[in-house]
């Protein structure tokens, strides 16, 4: 099962809610952020909006640390670590043949609820971005290679992640409004895999404005198309869940607040809206930026 993946910091981070902003701090420049994430699903969405009730509820904690060097004009290297804890609290079910809930159960050792905690390193990312026109419209590509963590990974439905190498490249696309104090940016990227799942294509889109000098308030849309994979079966056949097409779109509103040249602090808020095989969730983000 793919991770939601939620690391949002102002306007300059390695990895701006899901995709990657145009614009480079200046030359020389360290920046770092720490952020926290909450997300939580007890639904499937099979096909579209079609959902399918989990026998209980996955939530999800992450802590992320972003590092980002600026050692040229127009060019940056970034380095990011999560630290991931997943947990499954299911109840026991006998089903069917064709999969359908017929009754709910203790477990062998009299539990109600069958908990499983699946805690380790996330997936680590590498990147670099460098911006080849900077004029009104700022353009950009970012390479990067994503290693797998140390969380329990296959026939499990919490998994922060896949499990498999990622080799990618991202093309940029940002501009800033200044009459009317507001910008918009944008991804467009493609993941190459070693292994399950299959390779996918990402979008992102990110309108914002800026209410104050130091307030931003920004809106989001996210979307993933897989190529390939097969359609999930949970409950009566055992799931390798890597091997599963899943397709997102989805939504998010965020506030940044920057205190000053060195200091700001951001949240944002996820909600998935449809998919193939995915998790219906919904997700909270808080942290703090640091420019250096």
């Amino acid at each position: 099962m793919k991770k939601i993946f939620l690391f949002s910091i102002l306007l300059n981070p390695s990895f701006g809610a899901y995709a990657d902003p145009v614009w480079i701090p200046p030359k020389d420049t360290f920046h770092t952020a720490f952020s926290f994430t909450e997300a939580q699903w007890d639904q499937y969405l099979q096909i579209g909006t079609s959902s399918v009730n989990l026998p209980g509820e996955v939530t999800q904690y992450e802590f992320t640390t972003l590092v980002e060097y600026v050692p040229l004009n127009n060019l940056s290297f970034d380095l990011t670590f999560p630290i991931v804890i997943s947990q499954k609290k299911f109840v026991f079910v006998t089903t069917d043949l064709s999969g359908q809930i017929i009754d709910v159960n203790l477990g062998p050792g009299g539990e109600v609820r069958d908990v499983n905690t699946n805690t380790g390193v996330g997936d680590v990312t590498f990147g670099a971005k460098y911006v080849f026109w900077d004029k009104v419209i700022s353009l950009g590509l970012r390479p990067h290679l994503k290693l797998p963590g140390s969380y329990d990974v296959g026939e499990v439905p919490n998994a922060p992640g896949d499990g498999q190498t990622d080799l990618g490249m991202s093309l940029l696309v940002g501009g800033y409004f200044l009459p009317i104090q507001s910008y918009l940016r944008g991804s467009l990227s493609l993941h190459y895999r070693t292994g399950e799942p299959q390779n996918q294509l990402e979008l992102m889109i990110e309108p914002g404005v800026n209410l104050l000098k130091n307030l931003t308030v920004r809106f989001i849309y996210h979307f993933i198309d897989q190529f390939g994979g097969d359609d999930f079966t949970f409950y009566n056949i055992a799931n390798f869940f890597p091997a599963n097409e899943e397709d997102t779109h989805r939504i998010g509103v965020g506030l940044s607040f920057r205190a000053n040249d060195m200091v700001g602090i951001f949240g944002l808020f996820q909600q998935t809206l449809s998919g193939r095989n995915t998790a219906n969730t919904r997700a909270f983000t808080f942290g703090v930026d640091l420019n250096f």
